[in-house]
């Protein structure tokens, strides 16, 4: 275009604006179009190595810049670096999804000129290719290009979500780690350094851990096999035999994926006539685990039911609630309660009882070993819906292990009708300033800061 336009204007006796000047004029004239045709060719070559460098990421995004998205197979993608209003040069595309590997878009043209930055890189260490080049007006970008294809071929790919800043050891990231089927029936939630793992057998949750720490009782310590991970019951526990029925507890789930989430569904038993089902979800701007529980009556007539959550943890730790009123009668595990609060220390336990049943009154429970601090959250429950003899926050203490436990609305459930409970589960790191301590403030305010 450019060496065209200098032809146009240089001087040309067969061009009509030209004709007539004396030869003087004609040279300074032909001297000052040169100058200034080859800066402007000079600034276009400029612009163009740095917009396929990606260089529209470094300016002003707007907008009216018309930043390019795209959307294969109904997946999601980036969009591609806006050019900013006044300049050539654009960024590149963003990264997104194409058949769950990710692709990006091109980069859009900048208002007034036709270029546009490169197609948009796969994520790291995938095989997906790269992105489409971008499109602007009447120039097309290059196509992406994959970054670090060097990564392990086992490199899984991420789904984009809300920027919550690098993956650290407060629980946090910025992507869902894909796939969320890991094979040999075990579907894990994976973000920053936070790993949590459910197996199809049960619907047990067996692995919930930071920076590698594990915080659940694996299988095998417990003197009875059966008791570790987290699981669903349903309460009162009188009416609940205990082993739980195999369609609770170990028989396999039907299990449903998608890109965010994982969904459970059990057969339905016989004793109590009850099924189970449980949806696993990330929420990862807070970097928490969202459970919710859903429990159906199978039976044929009315009952009432309330959902348990039981989740077992290796003794030695402290726990802590915030409870109202003391604890029901029916305690009978030796406990420590300061103003709002209920301690158990596991480590200083004295001889004889075995749990705690109380009415929580902020509705969470808080579990730490001294490094790490794990705390689970619901919705309240008062005192007159709790099932009988239950509490709406239970604390058992086991020979090897403790069960943290959190129950529902107890309330009449009318046949093929359904009853949930939405637990939140958090985990951080101990900060440096709380201690293990009982009725420690800066452990108390660690817990409740986790709280939505």
């Amino acid at each position: 275009m450019l060496p065209c336009l200098a032809t146009w204007l240089s001087p040309n006796p067969h061009r009509g604006h030209l004709e007539g000047l004396d030869l003087g004029t004609n040279v300074r004239v032909s001297s000052a179009v040169m100058r200034l045709t080859t800066v402007i060719f000079r600034s276009v070559v400029l612009a163009i190595t740095i917009a396929g460098c990606g260089g529209g990421d470094a300016v002003t995004k707007s907008p009216s810049d018309g930043a390019a998205a795209d959307s294969r197979g109904g997946m999601p993608t980036g969009s591609g670096g806006a050019g900013s209003r006044d300049a050539l040069l654009v960024g590149s595309g963003g990264a997104g999804s194409r058949d769950a590997l990710p692709v990006g878009s091109g980069g859009a043209g900048s208002r007034d000129a036709p270029f546009t930055g490169r197609g948009g890189a796969d994520v790291a260490g995938t095989v997906a290719s790269g992105g489409s080049g971008g499109s602007g007006t009447g120039g097309g970008g290059s196509g992406g290009t994959a970054t670090d294809a060097s990564a392990s071929s086992d490199a899984r790919p991420a789904v984009s979500e809300p920027d919550v800043g690098a993956a650290d050891s407060d629980g946090g990231g910025a992507s869902l780690v894909q796939p969320l089927d890991r094979g040999g029936g075990k579907y894990v939630l994976e973000f920053g350094d936070t790993y949590f793992e459910v197996s199809k057998a049960g619907a047990r949750i067996t692995s919930y851990r930071l920076a590698g720490h594990e915080t659940l009782l694996q299988k095998g310590a417990a003197p009875t096999d059966i008791y570790f991970g987290s699981t669903l019951w349903a309460s009162p526990q009188s009416r609940f035999p205990v082993p739980a029925a195999a369609a609770f507890d170990t028989a396999d789930y039907a299990v449903v994926v998608d890109a965010t989430s994982i969904t459970m569904r059990g057969s339905a038993a016989t004793r109590p006539q009850l099924s189970f089902a449980k949806k696993f979800s990330a929420d990862i701007p807070k970097g928490a685990i969202v459970i919710e529980y859903s429990v159906k009556n199978e039976a044929v007539a009315q009952a009432s039911w309330a959902a348990w959550e039981v989740t077992r943890v290796p003794s030695g730790g402290l726990m802590f609630f915030p409870i109202l009123g003391a604890p029901n009668a029916n305690t009978d595990l030796p406990n420590k309660t300061t103003p709002r609060y209920l301690w158990f220390d596991n480590a200083t336990r004295p001889s004889g009882g075995s749990k705690i049943f109380a009415d929580g009154n902020q509705s969470y429970l808080a579990h730490t070993d001294g490094t790490y601090l794990f705390v689970k959250s619901w919705d309240d429950v008062p005192k007159a819906e709790q099932a009988p003899k239950e509490g709406e926050v239970e604390i058992y203490c086991g020979s090897t292990y403790n069960e943290l436990e959190v129950q529902g609305t107890y309330a009449p459930l009318g046949p093929g009708e359904t009853r949930t409970l939405t637990v939140r589960w958090y985990l951080r790191r101990l900060p440096a300033d709380a201690k293990r301590a009982v009725g420690d403030p800066a452990l108390v305010s660690a817990a409740e800061a986790l709280l939505p």
